[in-house]
């Protein structure tokens, strides 16, 4: 899978059959994900729900949490289960998006293997990388395998 930042903090997943298009509206391919639900698109499972969406691409679980809420609902969170990597919205001191510690929280109980901070319109890749000293600093796009998730912990990647 490729991963490449793109501007207003979206995301794109490049995989064998599709581009899956993370941010303000979501879409596998040319499909618009209309809101909360299970889709099928070109071999990519989608599970939409209030607050988050569950991918699976590639062997691949991916979590992108669609607004700064800081504990998920039982319900949400059995339904996103473990993911591998998790797109959140991060902010600051009285900005929207979560903070450090309600993302490292967050990516706990869905025991997330890379985290991706998303940045909202007020931060800045300086601001993320001040608010996430441990993170990785990496150049978009990234490829990544099954084989580069960490075994054991979390991994924290910022885009530069």
């Amino acid at each position: 899978m490729q991963i490449t930042a793109r501007e207003s903090g979206q995301f794109e997943l490049k995989v064998r059959d599709a581009v899956v298009l993370l941010g303000t509206n979501l879409s596998i391919g040319d499909y618009v994900l209309p809101g909360p639900g299970e889709y099928e698109i070109a071999g990519i499972m989608a599970e939409v729900t209030a607050h988050t969406v569950r991918f699976v691409v590639d062997d691949f679980q991916v979590g992108f949490l669609r607004s700064a809420i800081q504990k998920l609902p039982d319900q949400e969170l059995e339904q996103v289960g473990n993911v591998d990597i998790l797109f959140a919205p991060v902010g600051f001191e009285g900005s929207s998006g979560l903070t450090t510690k309600e993302l490292i929280s967050l990516a706990n109980q869905v025991e997330a293997r890379l985290i991706v901070p998303i940045k909202m319109q007020e931060n800045t890749k300086e601001g993320l990388q001040a608010a996430f000293p441990q993170a990785e600093v990496i150049s978009s796009p990234l490829k990544i395998t099954r084989s580069q998730l960490p075994e054991e912990g979390s991994r924290i990647l910022v885009f530069d």
